[in-house]
């Protein structure tokens, strides 16, 4: 169960970071991928996350607790190893 909800998530953020290169709006990228684009909006912060947590993400090796609705959630820090501290991944 929790490597289905973290590949999930993972095939999301590869999705949606994927189409960016072929938009030129998050209209565009919602419109393109059917979902909302004040949600897109939500998710594209996360291209803001350190490069191992996005692979951890990816690999399906995050925590339980490492949710979408909690990286929606929070008010993500630019710094990566303020990112590391508020996910407990230090």
């Amino acid at each position: 169960m929790r490597w289905i909800r973290a590949r999930s998530l993972g095939l999301l953020l590869v999705k949606l970071f994927w189409s960016t290169g072929q938009a030129s709006s998050l209209a565009d990228i919602a419109r393109q991928n059917k979902i909302n684009p004040t949600y897109v909006g939500r998710i594209l912060q996360l291209a803001f996350l350190a490069p191992d947590i996005m692979t951890k993400i990816i690999q399906g090796k995050v925590p339980e607790y490492l949710t979408l609705e909690r990286l929606k959630g929070v008010d993500l820090p630019l710094d990566w190893q303020m990112q590391r501290r508020l996910f407990h991944l230090t």
